[in-house]
């Protein structure tokens, strides 16, 4: 496996690492079905974590609010399974969408 994104030269992975390696993220973020499936994966987890009150159409920032007020803590079952499914939610793992010309 090569130690950067493909097509990224040297000079440049190294000034640009962080926008190189967003782009390339991005490139490979899961849409579509693929992307559903996560999200179920990502739900069912919450729940067999003992998250409730959650659902399909709850958003990042509720999922979040979801398991501090049940689960207060630093490493909980419920923030295992966000970083687990991270890429539901590419947004807050990856910043905003690159541009185009990145």
């Amino acid at each position: 496996m090569p130690d950067r994104p493909e097509g990224a030269t040297p000079e440049c992975y190294a000034v640009y690492t962080f926008e190189v390696e967003r782009a390339y993220f991005w490139a490979h973020v899961p849409v579509g079905a693929e992307r559903e499936s996560m999200l179920n994966g990502l739900l069912g987890c919450l729940w067999d974590a003992g998250i409730t009150g959650i659902s399909r159409a709850s958003a990042e920032k509720e999922l979040v609010a979801a398991i501090a007020a049940q689960q207060p803590g630093e490493l909980t079952p419920g923030l295992l399974c966000l970083d687990r499914y991270r890429l539901v939610f590419p947004v807050g793992v990856l910043g905003g969408r690159p541009k185009p010309s990145e």
